[in-house]
């Protein structure tokens, strides 16, 4: 509930996330009482979403930076399905625990993107 929110402030930054899926993602995060940070802030955002197959919307070196950057802040990197875990159980996540320690980020992972690279052949 908010008094979760006000202990321990989520703040989320998104990744590879455009146009009308961000700004619907965006109200979500903003209705279940999180804020949305444009860039992520190292002692800020705890929380980047990631869309998870389309490399093509932002450019695989930017997200594979966002993602290193994210984990070596310390940030959780996350799936938008997290989203619906949160809509249901809260930030805890079902089984409880803390937002900083035991909540539920870790069941909803999301691989760094791969960096696209030209195959060449011998004909």
């Amino acid at each position: 509930g908010t008094k979760e929110q006000q202990s321990h402030p989520v703040r989320v930054a998104l990744s590879g996330i455009r146009g009308s899926l961000r700004s619907a993602i965006i109200h979500w995060i903003r209705a279940l009482g999180a804020s949305v940070d444009d860039a992520m802030e190292r002692h800020k955002t705890t929380h980047l979403i990631c869309q998870v197959a389309a490399p093509q919307q932002e450019s695989s070196s930017t997200s594979e930076l966002k993602h290193e950057k994210a984990k070596e802040w310390g940030i959780h990197v996350v799936s938008v399905e997290w989203l619906f875990h949160v809509s249901q159980y809260g930030f805890s996540g079902k089984k409880g625990g803390t937002i900083g320690g035991g909540g539920c980020e870790s069941q909803f992972p999301v691989s760094p993107p791969k960096r696209m690279t030209t195959r060449r052949t011998n004909n």
